[in-house]
């Protein structure tokens, strides 16, 4: 079978092809024989009740190389096989209306992760779901508070406190507060919705993980390490990789969090655990696929194209 494959994300000339994890997929799809086609939200839209997408073929290219791409074609979104949606943050009124558009062919094309999955499942309230739902305790979460307003409370203690974009992406916008009267200071200027949070000064020695799930099972890790003077371990901040074996605790919350992933049917995630605990689940373009392979032997593109393929064929079957 030809798979004809849609990639939404960003654009081509504005991402680094080292370091990204949807160019990675795309040329293992391609490496496939798979037909691969580019786009971002924009080139979406809605004709008389049907959804087009106005997409750019791609020509096969190596790892790690900038990938050419053919003359933008016209096409319906219910012609692929499958579309892959690895467009970051931020949950603007963009991203939103690329989800309600593509829920309209949600059942007649594959679509990973789903519309539905994205706009229910926000990444930094996915671990309190898992809570909620008693797939993990209070000591497996890193105390939170959010308001939608400036009004903020909580016993955070003395130390230090960071305040985080509730929809923000990629370490940005986050900052350290020394003290709780200079956060509540701050806190007149937002201009959005943050998260605040206990600082977590184990990271600035032991990094955080960025640990990869796929059909919910655990699938490898790697440990990221901030800059010095830095608590911001996101490689697009700055931060480095290293290799480090799990310690009991993470191993207990992976096994937690499978059983969360499965029984939601979240086909594939990259959570964040700061000192064991769960600070974030990615399930919008979860990165690290090139760390993954280099630090770990793990070839997450190529267990990726499997298990698409798998779950292509089942849902065509439920098609019939």
């Amino acid at each position: 079978m030809d798979m004809k494959i849609l990639i939404i994300a960003d654009p081509l000339d504005t991402l680094k092809a080292a370091g990204d994890t949807g160019l990675a997929f795309a040329q293992k799809a391609l490496k496939s024989q798979a037909f691969v086609h580019w786009c971002t939200p924009k080139d979406l839209s809605l004709m008389s009740g049907v959804p087009y997408v106005t997409a750019n073929p791609l020509n096969p290219f190596s790892p790690k190389e900038q990938p050419e791409s053919d003359l933008p074609e016209v096409l319906r979104l219910d012609s692929f096989d499958t579309i892959w949606v690895r467009k970051d943050p931020p949950f603007d009124s963009i991203y939103l209306s690329m989800c309600w558009i593509l829920t309209l062919v949600q059942t007649k094309v594959l679509i990973l992760n789903s519309p539905s999955h994205l706009l229910h499942y926000h990444e930094k309230l996915l671990p309190f779901l898992a809570f909620q739902e008693g797939d993990l305790n209070e000591d497996q979460l890193i105390p939170t508070f959010l308001s939608l307003g400036n009004k903020i409370e909580g016993n955070f203690g003395d130390g230090q406190l960071v305040s985080k974009p509730w929809m923000g992406h990629g370490g940005q916008g986050v900052n350290i507060h020394p003290s709780l009267e200079d956060l509540l200071h701050k806190a007149k200027t937002f201009s959005e919705p943050m998260m605040i949070q206990p600082l977590v000064k184990a990271v600035q020695q032991t990094g955080d993980r960025r640990v990869f799930f796929l059909e919910g099972k655990y699938v490898g890790s790697f440990v990221r390490i901030p800059q010095d003077g830095s608590y911001i371990s996101n490689m697009a901040q700055g931060g480095s990789v290293r290799s480090q074996a799990l310690t009991e605790v993470e191993q207990k919350t992976i096994h937690d969090v499978e059983n969360f992933l499965i029984r939601h049917s979240i086909f594939l995630v990259g959570i964040d655990l700061l000192d064991g605990k769960v600070s974030e689940m990615n399930i919008t373009a979860p990165t690290g696929a090139f760390p993954l392979l280099e630090l770990e032997q793990i070839d997450l593109p190529q267990l990726y194209f499997s298990a698409v393929k798998k779950r292509l064929k089942e849902f065509k079957s439920n098609l019939k």
